[in-house]
């Protein structure tokens, strides 16, 4: 009885541990860019605004799909980014606030394509701008950590 307690309780701290563990990537971005430049002022973190077209662009899928899911990926932007995104669906319904909101970024940003990635500080000037790039996530955040030296 004692061993079956010990375990139970082994199994509940190791779950509650690693769910702490394993965050969930889309928890780590926000649509409100006032709140992103208030998060940037308080923490130092620049903001990585992600241009994206959420359902019908084949490369903001891949980048999606082979970095900003990955779990390496979320660690280091949880330690050292603002995630934002900026949407331009063509068949998920936005508020005419978020549509306006992401049209002024969209213009001040001089944004062309999709996905284009916008690195920011806390003062909104821009330190870089990139896309998709291949060779996964580990590059990608290497490839990220250059572009903010």
């Amino acid at each position: 009885m004692r061993l079956v307690k010990l375990l139970i309780i082994s199994l509940t701290l190791a779950v509650v541990i690693f769910s702490n563990l394993s965050l969930n990537a889309e928890e780590l971005w926000t649509e409100d860019f006032n709140y992103a430049l208030k998060l940037s002022e308080s923490t130092g973190k620049p903001i990585l605004i992600n241009f994206t077209g959420s359902d019908w662009c084949r490369w903001c899928f891949k980048l999606k799909e082979e970095v900003f899911s990955k779990e390496e990926f979320v660690k280091y932007a949880k330690d050292n980014l603002i995630l934002f995104k900026a949407d331009f669906p063509q068949n998920i319904k936005q508020t005419e606030e978020l549509i306006k909101q992401n049209q002024s970024l969209q213009k001040k940003y001089q944004i062309k394509g999709y996905p284009t990635i916008v690195l920011i500080d806390k003062n909104q000037e821009v330190i870089n701008k990139t896309g998709y790039k291949p060779g996964g996530v580990n590059e990608y955040i290497k490839h990220l950590e250059e572009l903010l030296k």
